[in-house]
């Protein structure tokens, strides 16, 4: 006589442990959502409330807009320069289109996802640039909960918007700062979090650097700066896939993503450190490599500009002088016309 099958309730306790942990961040990500949306159905910060209620308003600007996305890299400005026009406004007259310009400083590669997620649902835009910095695509920290909910509810399924990811990194689901803003060891020697090192090393290199810029006044530094904001965290999958994901809907609406990697100061970088430099390169050529691949139309300009072009060089920042500015400019706004 054969033996009895195992009761239903037992085999379905055998298999749970594999099946359960999906169906717990649902739950959770749902009551997370829900409560949230109940308590803070609109974004917590003010540049982020600011922008995207502008961008779910009205119908995107006069026709044939080319919407332009980023950080501070887009519209810093030195005080060296004579044309401090912003890169958005130097594309959009080289165009010789309407520009909306959704960039501000301090603008998280989250939030540029998410605007250009909102772009590309209004009418009047055709066109969408997102200027991306190669330490933008390797930012792991988080949105304000209550902004990442609300993107969660207008744009839906972005990886910077999975709220149940983020409660299996981080349950408390506290505000968590990104890698390169904590405090890190480069070469035997520690350095402080992002707030320490403005006090005590981007104040000291302000306060010398004169006109034209120069690559500052501590090299040590600087090249610790540069390894903690290009090389420290590796470039993550799913910043990649969200820009995958934002080409895809611009094919749907018949619109265009134009993804911009902007420029690195490579010509610093090999002074400093050549092996930083080539780590890099290859950093850059991977996401390009991985885009294109994806069908994202890449613009890649990180190798195109010298280093007299860029300013703040101590930073590790990416920001532009007036030529270098004007180049990107043209790039892009070509490449959007």
């Amino acid at each position: 006589m054969s033996e009895p099958e195992p009761a239903p309730e037992v085999r379905s306790r055998s298999v749970s442990a594999d099946h359960a942990w999906p169906a717990i961040r649902f739950i959770a990500a749902t009551v997370v959502l829900a409560a949230l949306v109940c308590l803070a159905p609109a974004p917590n910060t003010g540049a982020v409330a600011a922008t995207a209620g502008g961008l779910l308003i009205g119908d995107g600007g006069a026709p044939n807009t080319i919407a332009f996305v980023g950080n501070s890299v887009i519209d810093h400005v030195s005080r060296c320069d004579i044309d401090t026009r912003t890169i958005p406004e130097m594309a959009g007259a080289v165009a010789g289109r309407p520009a909306l310009d959704l960039s501000y400083g301090g603008q998280s590669f989250a939030e540029s996802i998410n605007y250009a997620a909102l772009a590309l649902r209004k009418r009047a835009v055709r066109d969408v640039v997102i200027y991306v910095s190669l330490t933008q695509l390797s930012e792991d920290g988080f949105l304000d909960i209550r902004d990442q909910a609300f993107f969660g509810l207008v744009n839906g399924d972005l990886t910077v918007n999975d709220v149940a990811a983020r409660i299996e990194v981080a349950p408390s689901v506290a505000m968590a700062a990104s890698t390169a803003e904590r405090a890190f060891t480069y070469k035997g020697v520690r350095y402080p979090d992002y707030a320490g090192l403005k006090t005590r090393y981007f104040s000291v290199e302000k306060a010398a650097m004169g006109c034209p810029e120069n690559r500052g006044q501590n090299p040590a530094f600087i090249e610790a700066n540069y390894w903690n904001a290009y090389a420290r965290t590796p470039l993550r999958a799913g910043a990649l896939a969200d820009l995958a994901a934002l080409g895809a809907r611009a094919t749907t609406a018949r619109k265009a993503l134009h993804v911009v990697l902007m420029p690195v100061d490579y010509e610093d970088l090999h002074a400093l450190d050549p092996a930083l430099e080539a780590q890099v390169r290859a950093a850059a050529a991977t996401a390009r490599q991985r885009l294109a691949g994806a069908g994202v139309t890449v613009i890649d300009l990180t190798s195109d500009t010298p280093a007299g072009d860029f300013v703040d060089r101590w930073c590790a920042c990416g920001h532009l002088g007036e030529g270098g500015r004007l180049a990107v400019a043209r790039h892009s706004a070509l490449t959007a016309s």
